[in-house]
Formats: C-alpha cells, sequence, structure tokens
C-alpha cells in the first residue's frame, strides 16, 4: 500500500529531524564550554544516521578541541567516504585539524 510508503518515508524524515535537532545541540553545547553534553548529542545524532556529515564534522572539532586528532581525522575519513565530492563539512574539518596541527 502507498499508504505504507508514505508513512516510512515520514518516519525517516523524522529520524533525520531529530539527528539534525540533536547536532545543532551539540553545537550549541560545544561553543558554550559544556563538551561533556556536546559529545553525547553527536553521539545520538549519529546514533540515529550515522552518515550525518555536519554531525561527524562537529564531533570531529570536538575531538580537536579534546585534543583527540587521530579521531578527529578519523571522522574526516567517514566523511570523504559519504561526500564523494569535496563537501563543505569536510573542508572545514580539514581546515580544523590542520589549524589544530600546525603549532
Amino acid at each position: 500500500s502507498t499508504q505504507g510508503v508514505s508513512s516510512a518515508a515520514s518516519d525517516v524524515y523524522k529520524r533525520q529531524d531529530e539527528a539534525d535537532r540533536l547536532n545543532l545541540l551539540g553545537f550549541t553545547a560545544r561553543k558554550s564550554g559544556n563538551l561533556t553534553a556536546a559529545g553525547d548529542f553527536y553521539e545520538q545524532a549519529l546514533a540515529i544516521n550515522p552518515r550525518h556529515t555536519g554531525a561527524l564534522e562537529y564531533q570531529g572539532e570536538l575531538f580537536i578541541q579534546l585534543g583527540k586528532i587521530e579521531l578527529a581525522k578519523a571522522n574526516l575519513e567517514k566523511i570523504d567516504k559519504i561526500c564523494w565530492l569535496p563537501c563543505n563539512a569536510e573542508r572545514d574539518l580539514k581546515k580544523a585539524i590542520e589549524k589544530s596541527t600546525a603549532n
């Protein structure tokens, strides 16, 4: 039935919206200095959508803040595989890693 298909599609959109919301909460928490909460929000967003490039980028930036450069690089590799062509998340995280390792 088409109703089942539209319901399934609706569920996908709801989950994506929730992943976006959690990613934004993580970003806000990270920018206000609550790194533990930020990490939790990114984990929740990525549990819903492991291919969420925004959450992978922001989580990578959190890893940099925590001095976990290898984990940030692992996130960059994941983004690289998701974005066939260079995408903003990939460029931004790459710049952040380069900046953090230049010192």
